[in-house]
């Protein structure tokens, strides 16, 4: 197994610019720098996240509150957010003077590139509740737009972070299943899992192509059903000529008059007429 560490307090720049000069450095020798863009940002969301749950320690303890009440948790994280942007520095210099401790590990086994992000703070019910849901949800987003129409929880401040995550694994081909949580009282730890077999960007191509050139095998619709979907579209079309293409396939009028005639519309009398039926 080949490995590399690395260990800090808290996440700043300089910490940034090492742990993705570390990232590309363990891609790069194992041929596998084009994934480097998408998991530099997956890394940097995971490690952003994990030094952000520590800094919340440090702030719940320099403000009196006790993070495993509810009560104080929501109050505390009422004003989490903006203490660390306007003081950032403090939180920093609190990191270093305390036991906070943020580690990333890189591991190459036989057939997977393993990436393991520690922070030593566990996570309170209600910390576990949020990333499942976000995670949860995330799944079900078909893309970044998506995303952005949602209207996300910004209390914890992770809500974008954790999906973008999950869209861009999807992106590499992989799923939520090569991320994984686990968290006992003193330790967090996320863990993502790439398989050295995973395609590149180049053979994702070629198969895309490969797909493409079979295209013109596949049987295209009747002409008379293409035309119909082209009536449906146009706003300038009529009862009369939809009905007069409907008429040329017996299975789309059979359809057509048991859908019309079933209870969803609860006509007075049965439609025996095609175009009764498409009125």
């Amino acid at each position: 197994m080949k490995s590399k560490a690395l260990l800090f307090p808290y996440f700043g720049t300089k910490q940034r610019l090492d742990t993705e000069a570390a990232l590309e450095s363990f891609l790069a020798a194992r041929g596998k720098s084009w994934l480097s863009l998408s998991l530099s940002y997956i890394l940097n969301e995971l490690v952003s996240n994990a030094a952000k749950a520590n800094l919340k320690r440090l702030f719940f303890q320099k403000n009196g509150l006790d993070i495993k009440d509810a009560k104080a948790y929501a109050q505390g994280m009422l004003n989490f957010k903006e203490a660390l942007t306007s003081d950032t520095e403090t939180y920093f210099k609190l990191a270093e003077q305390t036991d906070s401790l943020i580690s990333v590990l890189f591991e190459e086994t036989t057939d997977v590139l393993s990436i393991t992000i520690k922070n030593n703070s566990g996570l309170e019910p209600e910390e576990i509740k949020r990333i499942q849901e976000k995670i949860s949800n995330a799944v079900h987003f078909a893309g970044l737009q998506d995303l952005m129409l949602q209207t996300m929880d910004e209390t914890e401040g992770a809500g974008f972070g954790l999906a973008s995550i999950i869209l861009m694994l999807r992106k590499m081909g992989l799923d939520e299943t090569a991320l994984q949580l686990e968290t006992t009282p003193n330790l967090t730890t996320f863990q993502i899992q790439v398989p050295l077999s995973i395609l590149s960007e180049e053979e994702q191509e070629v198969i895309a192509e490969a797909i493409l050139s079979e295209i013109n095998v596949i049987p295209q619709f009747p002409e008379h059903i293409t035309r119909l979907q082209s009536l449906l579209g146009n706003p300038e079309s009529n009862f009369q000529e939809i009905s007069a293409i409907i008429r040329k396939d017996p299975a789309l009028i059979t359809n057509i008059l048991k859908a019309v005639n079933s209870a969803a519309y609860g006509l007075p009398k049965p439609i025996a007429n095609i175009l009764d039926a498409v009125k």
